[in-house]
C-alpha cells in the first residue's frame, strides 16, 4: 500500500520557497533561530528544516491518528 505516492515524495524534493521573506512561519523561524543561530552556512539545514515541517503536515493529513 504506498500511501503518500508521487506527490508526496514530489512536494518533499521540491525546492521549499523563500519564506524569509513572507514571514508565514515567524515562529517557527525565531524557534529554528534560536536553536541554531543563524548564518549563511545554515540556509541548507533551514531549507532541510522547512521541508520536514511540510513533511510532518502531510503525515498529519494522510493519517491524523497516527
Amino acid at each position: 500500500l504506498e500511501v503518500f505516492g508521487p506527490k508526496y515524495n514530489e512536494l518533499l524534493s521540491a525546492e521549499v520557497p523563500d519564506y524569509l521573506s513572507t514571514g508565514e512561519i515567524g515562529p517557527m523561524l525565531r524557534t529554528w533561530k534560536g536553536q541554531y543561530g543563524f548564518r549563511p552556512e545554515y540556509i541548507t539545514d533551514l531549507r532541510n528544516f522547512l521541508r520536514n515541517i511540510v513533511a510532518s503536515k502531510v503525515r498529519q493529513m494522510v493519517s491524523p491518528q497516527m
